[in-house]
């Protein structure tokens, strides 16, 4: 009867640790899945803002008065 409570016991700790082991790593995978939509997130914020300015100096324009500078006379 002694034998059966201690390995309750340790049965019991033991899974606890293998518990406590799995839902920190579910935390670790959580907290980095959250960081990278973070940074994908500012990525494309930056790409859009980028996309904005671009449309609004009108690369077209820009590139013809380019190379009518660059034309030897």
């Amino acid at each position: 009867m002694m034998l059966s409570q201690t390995n309750i016991a340790l049965l019991t700790a033991f899974g606890g640790i293998v518990l406590g082991f799995l839902m920190s790593q579910l935390g670790d995978y959580l907290r980095a899945t959250q960081e990278d939509k973070r940074v994908l997130k500012q990525v494309l914020f930056n790409q859009l803002d980028l996309w904005v300015e671009l449309k609004r100096a009108d690369v077209e324009t820009l590139q013809s008065l380019s190379t009518s500078f660059s034309k030897p006379y």
